[in-house]
């Protein structure tokens, strides 16, 4: 078919989809795609339904309802504020993160952007889910949901358009942002930067490294977690020979310039001044030099080497002979509305571990995730929403978001946290190609990881 016969359709309204449910299995919306505005438009119809915790315990089965003390009804510009909050929050979370390109041969001109409209008011038969919205009261616990076909459902209280912050997942959140910030000193090389011999010039390759490292690094060193205390540590050696070049004035160089690539959060960069000041980085300090092959086992154990290089403050693995303060605890900005909201639009949580064997060798493609994998215990329906991703992914050669247990924390919006990932963009991607069907095939549109601070699950590493 010829180009201009999809032009055509897309501005006769024919290039579009209702009640488009994934291969996940569950999320219900619409979409359009208008290959002259290069838009997808995702169209998500919501009745919402306001209630006080009573009426909320009588309608959802609580067997306890009766006894609850009538609570206090929601006003009616309460009700607004909250449609409101919902849509401005949902909107800016998934729109516009991703872009699709099209690969057919002469069709490269065609692209789209993703546009989500919610719309609050719908009748409840003509609606994709109907919102409960319960009044709960402030020191009382409640647990969002959204439930598919046949209930197309979802449960939220008045709290749940605000950031949530729990101390325990804060810290979880810091050790995983710690981790990574290791692994980016490894995979930049920066675990090693020399020095042209005799002077405080940095090599052409060190400073690459260092380039890359603050790429990589700008995902976390936001001013949350400057604040929390997360920070990256210089330390630099002379040779013997090396005249009087010190190993300060080494630390420095490499410190003033990675300052200035990470501004304006430079304050997270600290220099060693003295090896017996802090014990702390013996840990570290050993695992580097071990990376390194032309030391000998005296040159490590005596820390003899020429140039410097980058540390995480280790707050897991502490000497005992210092006193340090806890783990940074870095706000994850997490909110419930916008996390759910991703099971509207097809998406398996991801705290729940790997289910399926399927997705295990999705997450085994990751060249930046060595961890073992286990198969975790799933139900039925868990385990056919990784089945349906899985295969999604399989089909895009994304990588597969990171699926653990709750005791760790990342900062994908699918977990604990508000990062929206390439793969993501899967279930609009299966609706574009279900809008653009018989034009185009599945295979010739591809999401393009564009958005740097987002697109960390690539093959190729984060």
């Amino acid at each position: 078919m010829a180009k201009a016969d999809l032009i055509s359709d897309s501005r006769s309204g024919k290039t579009a989809v209702k009640n488009f449910q994934p291969k996940t299995g569950i999320g219900r919306f619409d979409a359009t795609y208008s290959a002259t505005q290069k838009k997808l438009v995702v169209t998500s119809k919501l009745h919402f339904q306001f209630l006080t915790m009573k009426e909320y315990d009588r309608d959802t089965g609580v067997p306890t309802w009766n006894t609850r003390p009538d609570g206090p009804a929601w006003r009616h510009e309460e009700k607004q504020n909250y449609r409101d909050a919902f849509k401005t929050i949902v909107e800016r979370s998934w729109s516009g993160q991703y872009k699709f390109v099209c690969r057919k041969p002469g069709w490269s001109d065609l692209e789209a952007t993703v546009e989500l409209q919610v719309i609050p008011d719908i009748q409840r038969g003509s609606s994709h889910y109907w919102i409960q919205v319960a009044k709960a009261p402030e020191n009382e616990g409640f647990r969002a949901m959204v439930a598919h076909d046949p209930e197309w459902n979802g449960r939220f209280c008045n709290k749940d358009v605000e950031p949530e912050q729990a101390k325990r997942r804060d810290d979880a959140y810091g050790r995983f942002a710690m981790q990574w910030l290791n692994k980016a000193i490894i995979d930049t090389g920066c675990d090693f930067l020399p020095f042209t011999t005799g002077t405080k010039t940095l090599t052409p390759a060190a400073l690459k490294s260092l380039g890359d490292f603050a790429v990589k690094a700008s995902r976390y060193l936001t001013q949350d977690a400057v604040d929390a205390g997360l920070q990256v540590w210089v330390y630099a050696k002379t040779a013997s020979k090396e005249g009087l070049v010190t190993a300060s004035g080494r630390s420095k160089v490499i410190a003033d310039k990675l300052k200035a690539l990470l501004a304006p959060y430079g304050s997270a960069i600290q220099t060693v001044s003295k090896y017996s000041a802090q014990p702390w980085i013996k840990k570290p300090l050993d695992e580097n030099l071990n990376r390194r092959t032309t030391l000998t086992d005296a040159d490590k154990s005596s820390r003899s080497f020429a140039g410097g290089m980058l540390f995480v403050k280790s707050f897991m693995d502490n000497s005992g002979a210092v006193q340090l303060e806890e783990c940074p605890s870095i706000p994850r900005n997490y909110v419930v509305v916008a996390h759910e909201f991703g099971h509207v639009l097809g998406l398996p949580d991801e705290y729940f571990g790997v289910q399926c064997d399927r997705y295990k060798r999705a997450m085994a493609q990751r060249s930046d995730w060595t961890a073992p994998t286990k198969l975790s215990t799933g139900t039925d329906r868990t385990i056919a929403q990784q089945e349906g991703f899985a295969k999604l992914i399989e089909r895009s050669n994304l990588s597969a978001p990171i699926m653990m247990g709750t005791d760790t924390v990342n900062d994908s919006i699918m977990y604990a946290g508000n990062r929206i990932l390439p793969a993501h963009y899967l279930t609009f991607w299966q609706a574009l190609a279900k809008c653009t069907k018989p034009h185009l095939d599945f295979d010739d549109w591809a999401i393009a990881a564009d958005n740097p601070r987002n697109a960390i699950h690539t093959l190729d590493g984060f």
